[in-house]
């Protein structure tokens, strides 16, 4: 049996393979991976080249051990680390790279696999080119959809050194790196670093300047990361939605940025300026907590005004990059450093608001026979009716199974667009409109642990309110009641089920609606009194 290894007994010496032979040693974190770790191992054996496989259990609380002991006893290429206690991925890598004796060094997740063949394609054109580090592309697997497998990337860059930096690219696993370049630039994983730990490694790489290679062949199988098969518990299980999220992103372009950049300048911008966008699309649309979100903004504009300030190739006054920051954040940098976070939530929702839903015509039809008074008080008494069935659903529990939350949506939906939308008199909307905020707060308690259990849940509480909850929280009625008619007004006439709505003009829209006799005067003067209001009351705050 081979001895297992502990991380105080980590030697060279105590690898059981011949180092001289070892083409590729693949580094294999694992922590509570039980379901998967089986299936990851049994793809990386499969590959015909000479390679050690290092699997570190970080502790594992499951039976991730056990699998590990399993595969190592039965199979020599396999070297087991045991750790002593939970260190996070950085030092369970670390931890791997101090045993590694392989030419070149592969990272694999233990919840991903590696297509038959990859290896042997990765390796070829690292030898042929004399390559540290050579890139491929990967296909993702998508767990809530029967593990179905399809390709994803398809980089384009014709140099190799380009794709190292290309839009999506930035990934530490769909590559295999020159161990040597490794040990002489002594790089190892921050272990302070617990989110994007792997994007400094990466990057700290590409600061040595190394010779790329590429192959267009899929040589990863990724586990898509934001959906689980599993939604009933009360964590949130939208990955990198976290103000903890931003500020290690923040700190690992400083501390990129903090070297000197040597060459390749456009490549490092555009590398910031995808990761940003990326980081725009994928993590601050998704975080739900509203005071999260506003701490990722200032912690995302601080770091934006670092780099401005220290970083020549990243000025987003040369070239083009002005337009690419707009196409990012939707305003330009010097409004976005001067603007406040609550002015930027309302204009960032007026850019990507959604079409609101038409009324049902049943319950439109069902109303028409009423007197507009008759008609609102009817509104709000079924409005009372549904919050009230929300509440008993919640005090039952209901609200924590999966199959009971898009009923939940579309009772919401329901109260929105069939009802409350439909309320003629603004002051009673704007009563109502209150109430169903406060009830919604209340019946869910910590709003990101309830429902918003992944992006689905986030564009559909978007679909329903016509903007994201961070967004809603910051508003007050009257400014909901503004944002929503000139949602409304901008996107009349359109049969909805739901979509975005990108680049048109709301001011021109409502002009155009004007002109067509679509909003009358009473609507627009009314519009305007609610906008002095809010100015008023903000005014009177400073």
């Amino acid at each position: 049996m081979k001895k297992e290894m502990t991380q105080k007994s980590q030697s060279k010496n105590h690898i059981g393979v011949d180092s001289e032979k070892i083409e590729l040693s693949i580094i294999v974190p694992a922590y509570n991976l039980e379901d998967s770790l089986a299936e990851c191992l049994t793809s990386i054996l499969q590959q015909n080249v000479k390679m050690q496989i290092i699997v570190v259990d970080d502790k594992s609380t499951d039976g991730t051990r056990d699998i590990i002991r399993t595969f190592a006893e039965k199979y020599s290429e396999i070297t087991p680390i045991y750790q002593e206690e939970n260190k996070r991925q950085s030092a369970a890598r670390n931890s791997a790279l101090n045993v590694a004796v392989g030419e070149y060094i592969h990272f694999c997740d233990g919840d991903d696999l590696v297509p038959c063949g990859a290896y042997h394609e990765l390796l070829r054109v690292a030898q042929e080119e004399n390559a540290d580090i050579v890139v491929g592309n990967y296909a993702r697997k998508y767990p809530n959809e029967g593990n179905i497998i399809r390709p994803f990337s398809h980089y384009q860059a014709t140099t190799a050194i380009e794709r190292c930096f290309e839009a999506g690219n930035l990934t530490l696993w769909n590559k295999i790196y020159r161990r040597s370049k490794i040990e002489e630039n002594h790089l190892r994983f921050d272990e302070d670093i617990h989110l994007s730990e792997d994007l400094l490694f990466y990057m700290r790489f590409l600061q040595t300047e190394p010779k790329a290679a590429y192959t267009d062949e899929s040589i990863y199988i990724y586990t898509d990361p934001f959906f689980h098969a599993d939604c009933d518990n009360n964590e949130s299980t939208i990955r990198y939605a976290s103000a903890k999220f931003t500020r290690n992103l923040a700190d690992v372009w400083k501390r990129v940025f903090s070297a000197e950049i040597k060459s390749n300048n456009e490549l490092w911008y555009l590398a910031y300026w995808w990761n940003l966008k990326w980081y725009y699309d994928f993590s601050w649309k998704m975080i739900v907590k509203p005071a999260e979100r506003r701490e990722s903004f200032t912690e995302m504009r601080s770091l934006i005004i670092w780099v401005q300030n220290h970083v020549g190739a990243c000025d987003w006054n040369i070239n083009n990059h002005m337009q690419k920051f707009v196409e990012i954040f939707g305003v330009d940098y010097h409004s976005f450093c001067g603007i406040s976070y609550e002015e930027y939530v309302f204009l960032s929702s007026l850019r990507t608001r959604v079409v609101p839903k038409r009324p049902s015509e049943s319950i439109s039809q069902k109303l028409s026979k009423f007197s507009t008074i008759e008609r609102d008080c009817l509104l709000a008494s079924e409005i009372d009716k549904l919050l009230e069935e929300l509440k008993i659903a919640f005090q039952n529990g209901l609200v924590k199974r999966s199959f009971w939350r898009k009923s939940y949506w579309d009772v919401l939906d329901s109260i929105i667009n069939d009802y409350w939308r439909q309320i003629n008199n603004m002051e009673k909307k704007r009563a109502i409109w209150k109430k169903i905020f406060d009830a919604f707060c209340d019946v869910n308690g910590n709003i990101a642990e309830c429902f918003f259990h992944n992006p689905e849940d986030v564009w559909r509480f978007q679909c329903i309110f016509g903007a994201d909850y961070p967004t809603l929280y910051e508003l007050s009625e009257a400014q909901y009641l503004l944002f929503d008619g000139i949602n409304c007004w901008c996107n009349a006439g359109v049969n909805s089920g739901g979509g975005v709505v990108m680049g048109a003009d709301p001011v021109q829209a409502f002009l155009n609606a004007c002109r067509n006799g679509q909003i009358g005067m009473r609507k627009i003067l009314k519009a305007i009194k609610e906008w002095a209001y809010y100015k008023l009351r903000k005014l009177s705050k400073r």
